[in-house]
């Protein structure tokens, strides 16, 4: 292989044949946001109880974590999104345990023959310091996806006090998924 970028010249040589055929990789994105209010509550991520002065406000039990992994499983196999098989306005769905609506989108990936291979979530929230939770939303998400623990991140940022998340008005999740097909 050879690369130019501008005057300098990159080469480089595989010991393994690179063929189209061999695997396939895909990358998933996802994202969910979901309004907060005062209360003396919780809520939670990956299905850990977070502690909290803020509740969420959702129609489902308002899990963004596993809302944003579920939207990025289904991107890698060109399946819209989770308002598709779980809409906000459905008694169906009211008070839904989210750990269903991931479960759901996993194995849409797996079923067309994709094994998950990382994940990295970023969660975006001013009202809470999470560094907490890390290490038990790590292990929830390792567990439910057979990962090792090294091939899930868990990131945590605030938005500075600017807008809604900014103002404890609400909570953002991002995800990156990572898989493979033989």
């Amino acid at each position: 292989v050879r690369i130019i970028l501008s005057k300098m010249e990159i080469s480089f040589t595989s010991a393994l044949p690179l063929r189209k055929s061999d695997m396939k990789i895909k990358v998933g994105y996802g994202y969910d946001i979901h309004r907060l209010e005062k209360g003396d509550s919780s809520f939670l991520l990956a299905g850990v109880k977070v502690s909290s002065p803020y509740q969420v406000i959702a129609h489902s039990d308002g899990d963004a974590l596993y809302h944003s992994l579920a939207n990025a499983l289904l991107s890698i196999v060109g399946a819209g999104d989770i308002g598709t098989y779980f809409p906000d306005n459905s008694e169906k769905t009211k008070n839904m345990d989210s750990r269903e609506i991931v479960l759901f989108a996993k194995e849409e990936c797996e079923k067309r023959g994709y094994e998950i291979i990382s994940i990295c979530v970023d969660i975006i929230l001013e009202a809470v310091r999470l560094s907490p939770y890390r290490e038990k939303i790590q292990n929830s998400l390792s567990s439910l996806f057979s990962l090792e623990k090294e091939d899930v991140n868990v990131a945590f940022n605030t938005k500075e006090g600017l807008g809604a998340v900014g103002q404890n008005e609400a909570i953002e999740v991002t995800s990156l998924v990572t898989v493979k097909k033989d």
